[in-house]
């Protein structure tokens, strides 16, 4: 009897045990439910999300080809919903609600999602892209001048002179016939080069040099891999109590790499106040920090400096070398650059600021570069910092949930771009601007946080096509036409791409 008495009790036990398993799990499920309903509720359309993945797993990895599904499919051209984790983000994909998003009511939509804290990311978390709010007024405002017409002119010559570099490295290595050349290595020694002249005050020479500590802590930051993307997308999606209870973090400021370029500052800083001065970049946040101590810190010099670095590599490089890849594939382009060219040298007496700022088909055949392979960014996001209800629906965006425009689904419209798959320069041409429908390209995202740089980072790619174009032709190597193409976690870039550059007078 006493054993009987014994199984029963443990069995009861066992049930219970199981009971309440079933009841967590249920209370799970319908949580996890409500929660990835939030836009079917109203009625906004989703694409089927996993359990208390939602779509994140889509969303770490080739993020763009995502959007465009859900662009085409789940009602991404208008309004779709998805989810990171179990929290909400709304794709918006039409240009009349992208312009109230990122520019008539930037207020409700002003900040990039939180990915950097101080405690955890002393370095990046000071830099332009990430900080919020008022502070982020406040720096732009600082950081502006730096980016003037007139500081882009007088720091054309040392931009020229890093084209003349890259042009005599290309010329040197047309001498091997049929030399190929990679492509991505020579633009973002050139993209290193001259941001280094630029914003560091020091020569790297990165096409002779590559073994030099800068050029080493350079390319570790730029080592961002998968697990990378996916600890920004979880820690982004998290409380801020949680993050600083656990010190998670994104990117590790504490790694060589950011203490290699950190006292790479710090010295031209210590070497500036002694007298030294350039008008560049650095002496201009010098100047701010006499005004502003509080603000523009030496830390804040370096974040600015090194986020400047890694930024304008990655979008020269990558985006020259998509432009190289099309001009080589349309060569009817590179010889009207060509005379375009030697016709504004003659005009503006010498190939100077204003002759390669006055080569429009250049500049359109970047910009037809840029909305073909966007390099910079396929996506834009925005966090909603208070409720919000988007113009002409009942659809209510709550605090804290992410925005994103689906650049690269917008720049593939054909009701935006007639053939878009088609390379097609004259689309920017000057007499067909007008053509263009506002807020469908956005090759340096938009709004007031559309990047400061832009202006530098286009005048970059410019001189150093220019410069190659000037003396040489751009051809596909036999057997490797095809442009293969990978995701970046922001971007797209070229995979395992290489042309060959030879002498125009070569027969």
């Amino acid at each position: 009897q006493f054993e009987i008495l014994f199984f029963i009790k443990e069995g009861m036990a066992a049930l219970e045990t199981w009971a309440l398993l079933l009841a967590v799990f249920s209370l799970l499920y319908i949580y996890n439910r409500w929660k990835h309903s939030f836009w079917a509720r109203q009625g906004v359309p989703s694409a089927p999300a996993i359990p208390f993945l939602g779509h994140t797993h889509k969303l770490v990895k080739d993020k763009y080809l995502y959007n465009d599904e859900v662009y085409k499919k789940y009602g991404g051209s208008y309004l779709s919903g998805c989810y990171e984790f179990l929290s909400p983000v709304l794709v918006v994909g039409d240009p009349e609600l992208i312009n109230h998003i990122l520019i008539k009511d930037f207020a409700h939509f002003q900040n990039h999602p939180k990915i950097y804290y101080k405690k955890q990311d002393p370095i990046m978390s000071n830099n332009i892209f990430v900080i919020q709010d008022d502070a982020w007024k406040k720096l732009r405002t600082i950081v502006s001048p730096s980016f003037s017409s007139g500081m882009l002119k007088a720091t054309f010559p040392l931009l020229l002179e890093q084209a003349d570099h890259l042009a005599q490295y290309c010329m040197k290595s047309s001498e091997e016939k049929n030399k190929e050349l990679d492509v991505m290595e020579i633009f973002g020694a050139f993209a290193l080069d001259s941001v280094a002249s630029v914003f560091f005050g020091f020569e790297a020479d990165s096409l002779e040099n590559k073994d030099s500590a800068f050029i080493k802590a350079v390319g570790e930051i730029f080592d961002f891999t998968a697990m990378d993307q996916l600890r920004v997308t979880l820690v982004k999606s998290m409380p801020k109590s949680v993050i600083d209870f656990f010190g998670l973090y994104t990117i590790d400021s504490d790694k060589e790499c950011f203490r290699i370029l950190t006292k790479i500052v710090q010295d031209v800083l210590n070497t500036r106040r002694k007298g030294l001065k350039r008008g560049d970049f650095l002496d201009n946040m010098l100047e701010a920090q006499v005004k502003d101590p509080e603000t523009v810190t030496d830390v804040c010099i370096a974040s600015q400096s090194i986020d400047f670095l890694t930024a304008g590599i990655d979008t020269t490089q990558i985006t020259s070398s998509f432009a190289a890849y099309y001009l080589a594939k349309h060569p009817e382009y590179q010889a009207r650059i060509r005379k375009e060219l030697l016709e504004k040298i003659a005009e503006h007496g010498g190939f100077n600021y204003h002759a390669v700022n006055d080569c429009k088909l250049l500049d359109a055949c970047i910009s037809e570069s840029m909305r073909i392979t966007p390099a910079i960014t396929t996506f834009i996001d925005r966090e909603c910092n208070k409720k919000y209800t988007i113009p002409n629906t009942s659809v209510v965006v709550p605090e804290g949930a992410l925005v994103m425009v689906p650049v690269y689904s917008l720049h593939h419209d054909a009701r935006y771009w007639p053939e878009p798959e088609e390379f097609r320069p004259e689309r920017f041409m000057p007499e067909n601007k007008d053509q263009i429908i506002p807020n469908t390209f956005f090759p340096f995202g938009g709004g007031p946080r559309i990047c400061i740089a832009s202006r530098f980072a286009k005048l970059q790619m410019r001189c150093a096509l220019a410069r190659i174009l000037q003396n040489m032709e751009l051809k596909l190597v036999p057997g490797k036409e095809k442009l293969r193409i990978k995701s970046t976690f922001f971007g797209l870039m070229p995979d395992d791409f290489s042309l060959l550059i030879t002498p125009i007078n070569e027969e």
